[in-house]
């Protein structure tokens, strides 16, 4: 596996860790709709929460929280819409972000951003 695929595993992995000690219930991970993969679905209280994971080594320069883009945001709205339908969801829905910066030193910083966006029609695919 390639270095960024095993960065990436690692992010996700150390996000739900996280997600699990505030609460929230994993119900799935990497979950595919077409083009899309929606990284974490979880529950907390009565919402949906879709999250996109973000890994960074500590040398990179650009912002994790950053790398969720216009494109990136219609792709999850859309594979979250599919999600919704398959399970008959009927509650609230939101989006998060989990940044993830690993350090040289093994120790990890998580942010998380809750209701990061909102679905908007004028994102494209």
């Amino acid at each position: 596996m390639s270095n960024h695929l095993e960065t990436g595993k690692t992010g996700e992995q150390l996000a739900a860790d996280f997600l699990e000690r505030e609460g929230y219930t994993i119900v799935a991970t990497n979950w595919k709709s077409g083009r899309a993969e929606l990284d974490i679905i979880a529950h907390f209280k009565n919402t949906l929460v879709i999250v996109e994971v973000k890994t960074r080594s500590s040398e990179s320069l650009l912002v994790a929280e950053a790398a969720v883009n216009a494109r990136k945001r219609a792709l999850m709205v859309k594979a979250a819409g599919n999600y919704i339908y398959e399970s008959n969801w009927m509650g609230e829905c939101r989006f998060d972000v989990i940044a993830v910066e690993l350090r040289q030193e093994g120790a990890a910083v998580i942010r998380h951003f809750e209701d990061v966006f909102y679905p908007n029609p004028t994102d494209e695919l």
